[in-house]
């Protein structure tokens, strides 16, 4: 016997969330550098630690601050999945980093023709590690 799945097709629609991790893998081509994916994921949660430091003047810097790691991962990972991004290999750090594919460029182009290129950037709301006994 026999199982017969179908699978239905799928559109995949890039939304702004999307398009600010094309436009922050954009950035790192335009300063001839492959990011790994926790690098992206850093610098659009906003994290300002040693590794992102030197990325922090990017427009996308902390756009994405109420998205977890894995939510942005996911992301990527689809990006790659329907060819907007891709991996590449470096045989020297044995890892596979990021960079903009072509229909990536060809999609953020289209993109930034119809909207504004300036994104919001947001501050990630500090939660408070102590509390007053007066306060309570």
């Amino acid at each position: 016997m026999y199982i017969i799945i179908y699978m239905s097709e799928t559109n995949f629609v890039l939304t702004t969330s999307y398009y600010k991790i094309l436009h922050t893998l954009s950035l790192f081509d335009s300063d001839k550098i492959y990011p790994s994916k926790e690098l992206v994921c850093k610098i659009l949660k906003g994290v300002d630690d040693e590794s992102s430091c030197p990325f922090k003047d990017y427009d996308t810097f902390s756009t994405l601050v109420s998205y977890s790691n894995k939510k942005i991962s996911r992301m990527i990972q689809m990006l790659v999945r329907y060819n907007y991004a891709k991996r590449v290999y470096s045989r020297v750090e044995n890892e596979f980093y990021l960079s903009l594919s072509n229909l990536g460029k060809n999609a953020l182009s289209e993109y930034f023709k119809k909207h504004r290129q300036k994104w919001v950037k947001k501050k990630p709301k500090i939660k408070k590690l102590f509390v007053h006994l007066d306060e309570i």
